[in-house]
């Protein structure tokens, strides 16, 4: 995946409702028993504006924190 499709909303809402569902109640299981509302429609929908949603969203995030580490590691590398 390249980072414009990463930046798609669409792209992040079907992966953790079909590949990854397992995930996705894995990681909110404590918000869905208190029933946290807020913190549910944060980490599995965009609502709080494109760049901060993408690493809000409880899966987004995770892939946008690989790319920035591995552009750390390149460039201390390059130099």
């Amino acid at each position: 995946m390249n980072t414009v499709e990463a930046s798609q909303e669409t792209i992040w809402f079907t992966l953790i409702n079909t590949v990854h569902q397992d995930f996705l109640f894995y990681r909110l299981i404590s918000e869905i028993e208190i029933k946290k509302i807020k913190s549910i429609k944060s980490g599995t929908l965009f609502t709080q504006g494109e760049p901060r949603s993408l690493i809000v969203h409880i899966l987004s995030r995770l892939w946008w924190l690989d790319i920035i580490q591995r552009m750390i590691v390149a460039k201390i590398l390059m130099s």
